[in-house]
Order: structure tokens, then sequence, then C-alpha cells
């Protein structure tokens, strides 16, 4: 099923760090993975747009912490 969330979105949400095509990549399985736990909390049939909003925050505000963790680790 699709993320809630884009990369794209993702990356925004880190303007204050240089998001790597590798990292990226991370970022993009970790949307899927973090819109996985909200579907099991929720609804396994919400998509993107069906799910209620919040549920995109949700998704971007975990993986946001969880990408700057992965930076805290690396550096």
């Amino acid at each position: 099923m699709a993320a809630f969330a884009t990369v794209d979105e993702l990356e925004n949400r880190l303007k204050d760090m240089d998001v790597s095509d590798e990292e990226r990549i991370v970022m993009a399985a970790a949307l899927d993975d973090a819109s996985d736990l909200v579907r099991a909390e929720g609804l396994a049939s919400w998509q993107p747009g069906s799910a209620p909003p919040i549920c995109r925050v949700i998704v971007l505000n975990a993986c946001a912490r969880h990408i700057r963790l992965l930076e805290g680790a690396i550096t």
C-alpha cells in the first residue's frame, strides 16, 4: 500500500539536513513502515487520500525522528 507521505514531504521536514540518494531510500522504507503501523492501529484499508489527516502528520513526525536518530548515530 502507498505511504501516507512522500519522501519529498519528509525531506522538507528535514531542511537542516543534506539528504543523499541512499538516505532517500531509507526514508522511503521508513515512510512505508510507519504507514503500515498507522494502518495496524486504525483501518487496514486506509489510503493516503481517504485516511484522517493526522495519519500523515504522525507518519512524517515519526520518520523525521527516525532519520535524525540515524544521522546522529552515524556522525
